[in-house]
């Protein structure tokens, strides 16, 4: 599933399913409710990971302090920060949310939480809120981030607003990790 998202690439998806359902006619789909049960099961696994249209074009509300400024930056979003300070946001934007994903696995593993490839990255956020690994400021900034990510990624259009608090708040939010890691 992580060689899937990294590469944004439909063709891939295309093989995941082949591997994961095989091969189903819309003929087998309709007349077997076995096959449709399996089939809208990794479809809404799909979904529920990257979002629908309708969600993703919902406004999305930053924090209140969202305008605070960490004065300290992981050295892995120097990249990301110097890609979107050339203009070339939507990269920026899709490497920072996949550097989140793999950031906030890591926690979780690092906490010994059980977590499998499928699970969402709010799902794994709210988890560790629930266990007191994380507050609840740090996981309502690195919701709002993946979801401006999530927004960029698939062309909906940002202000240059929700892009600075986006980029700020991970940047806030990171470190506040990198201290839980000490």
């Amino acid at each position: 599933m992580d060689e899937l998202i990294d590469s944004f690439d439909i063709k891939l998806l295309g093989k995941y399913l082949d591997k994961n359902l095989g091969q189903v006619t819309i003929k087998e789909y309709s007349a077997n409710k076995k096959i449709q049960k399996i089939v809208n099961k990794y479809v809404q696994t799909i979904v529920n990971y990257i979002g629908t249209e309708e969600k993703l074009s919902q406004k999305i509300i930053a924090p209140e302090n969202s305008r605070e400024y960490s004065a300290n930056i992981s050295m892995d979003l120097i990249p990301i920060i110097l890609e979107y300070e050339t203009g070339q946001t939507w990269n920026a934007l899709a490497k920072l949310r996949r550097h989140l994903e793999i950031t906030i696995r890591d926690l979780a593993n690092k906490n010994k939480l059980q977590t499998n490839e499928y699970s969402s990255p709010q799902k794994i956020l709210y988890t560790m809120y629930g266990l007191n690994i994380l507050s609840k400021s740090t996981v309502d900034n690195l919701n709002y981030v993946i979801k401006i990510c999530s927004k960029a990624i698939h062309g909906i259009e940002l202000t240059q607003e929700e892009e600075d608090n986006a980029l700020n708040l991970a940047i806030r939010s990171l470190d506040e990790i990198e201290k839980l890691k000490k």
